[in-house]
Parts: C-alpha cells; structure tokens; sequence
C-alpha cells in the first residue's frame, strides 16, 4: 500500500496540503469499499453466507485498522516527504505547503 500510495503521489504530483491529500485517501477509501461491499454481495448470493457471518472478530478488527490506515496513507507520506527535503530531496514540493484545499486546486 506504502509503494503504491508514493507511486500516486510523485506521478500525478499531488501538492503536499494536508486537506487535499486526506481527501484523495478518503476517495481512494471510497472505492475500496465499494469493491469489498461488491465482493461481499456477489459471495453471499452465491452461496457462501456461512463464511461471510462466522468471520473471527479480530480478523475484522484488523481488517478495519489497514483499511483505515489506507485511507491515511497519502496524508501520512508528507512526513517521509519532508524528512528527504531536509536531506536535499525535492520531492511533490510546489509551493503549497501553506494554501489551503481550495487555493491549492
């Protein structure tokens, strides 16, 4: 998830503003529930109910904490990204740092 979330953020030159990274990991949360909630319905119709309702709570504990990290995730990276600016790395740096979400867009 790591990978790919860095992968996003350098390709497409995210501007590193709290607010408008938060909002694309939310989106990308979004879409990541959707396909579960799909899987989920496509599984119960076909006949695997007793799978889906004998899930071990802690496996759905855990499943929430990484999908709630991965909507994190691009927010967290601004921290990793501004370590290896102090290094001599520019990395996703246009001068938004300080906008806000909409002055940034």
């Amino acid at each position: 998830m790591t990978l790919w979330a860095r992968y996003i953020t350098v390709s497409y030159e995210v501007p590193r503003v709290g607010g408008f990274r938060l909002g694309i990991g939310l989106l990308a949360l979004v879409f990541l529930l959707t396909a579960e909630l799909i899987s989920g319905v496509v599984l119960y119709e076909r006949g695997v109910q007793e799978w889906i309702w004998e899930t071990d709570p802690w496996a759905g504990g855990a499943g929430a904490v990484v999908l709630s990290l991965f909507g994190l995730l691009p927010l967290l990276l601004m921290g990793v990204e501004k370590k290896s600016d102090e290094v001599g790395k520019v990395v996703t740096s246009h001068g938004h740092e300080k906008k806000g979400l909409v002055d940034a867009v």
